[in-house]
């Protein structure tokens, strides 16, 4: 059996919508594939939305591997309180893909479809199990835009 780990952002519904029709056509191709949802995203939007799912696997701390941008209101950014929230992060980085690499450990999986956590690919990637990044956007642009000037580059090497 082929198991894909699809580590799907809780930041808006955009990214399940966006990685809905993907895993859709890999399990209509794959029958007998195996899905696991790795994400802080409502268990009832995850159900509409990949009903084909096996397993969902949530964050098990405060810190989920990705939580996009800290948001005023549907429609704008908090973008001091999102470069904040990214220092902080990386403050504590190598315990965010430490905890990441033990979920992939559990999920066990032959590949991993990112949307878009730069945390859970590095941490795919030090375990040396093929991962993708499929996303109409990234959040090292995000954090770039917020910070601007004061981007640090250490984050901005990890995010890479």
């Amino acid at each position: 059996m082929t198991r894909l780990l699809v580590a799907l952002s809780g930041h808006g519904f955009g990214h399940a919508a966006q990685t809905a029709p993907l895993v859709t056509a890999l399990t209509s191709m794959l029958p007998h594939l195996h899905v696991t949802m790795r994400t802080p995203a409502p268990i009832a939007l995850l159900r509409e939305f990949f009903p084909q799912s096996t397993d969902i696997l949530t964050p098990d701390d405060d810190a989920p591997a990705d939580f996009g941008a800290v948001m005023r209101s549907p429609f704008e950014v908090d973008g001091p309180a999102t470069v904040a929230r990214y220092v902080e992060r990386h403050r504590h980085y190598e315990a965010a893909v430490e905890a990441e690499r033990r979920a992939l450990r559990q999920a066990r999986p032959d590949l991993v479809i990112a949307n878009i956590s730069y945390v859970t690919l590095a941490a795919a990637q030090s375990l040396g199990i093929p991962a993708v990044a499929f996303s109409s956007l990234n959040w090292l642009e995000i954090y770039r835009h917020y910070a601007a000037a004061n981007a640090d580059p250490v984050i901005v090497d990890e995010m890479l």
